[in-house]
């Protein structure tokens, strides 16, 4: 009981506690949000969902590499794998190493 105790209070003195959030869904992004993959931060700059199943979104490189075309393609409602192709080739995302910066600065529901 002690040993919790202290837990307890050292977690009360901490500056912040910060919770785990939901995982990132497509239904999430937005035009203008930015997307860190990798080393490459993008700019979402539009959204489609394909009758086919998966949304897919245009991408902006804002690392100045020019005009490429960049696309990213989801499964709704899923924060499983996704796939980025660049330069006609597809490479597998796993959601969880997509980080989201919302264009509110919010970062969503949690």
């Amino acid at each position: 009981m002690k040993r919790l105790w202290r837990r307890f209070h050292r977690l009360l003195g901490q500056s912040r506690i910060v919770l785990p959030r939901r995982a990132l869904h497509p239904e999430d992004l937005r035009p203008g949000d930015r997307l860190e993959i990798g080393e490459a931060v993008f700019r979402v700059r539009g959204a489609l969902y394909l009758n086919s199943g998966p949304w897919a979104f245009r991408l902006e490189d804002l690392g100045g590499t020019g005009p490429r075309p960049i696309r990213l393609l989801a499964a709704p409602e899923s924060p499983g794998s996704w796939t980025l192709i660049r330069d006609g080739r597809g490479v597998e995302v796993p959601g969880e190493c997509v980080r989201w910066f919302p264009v509110g600065g919010e970062a969503g529901p949690a």
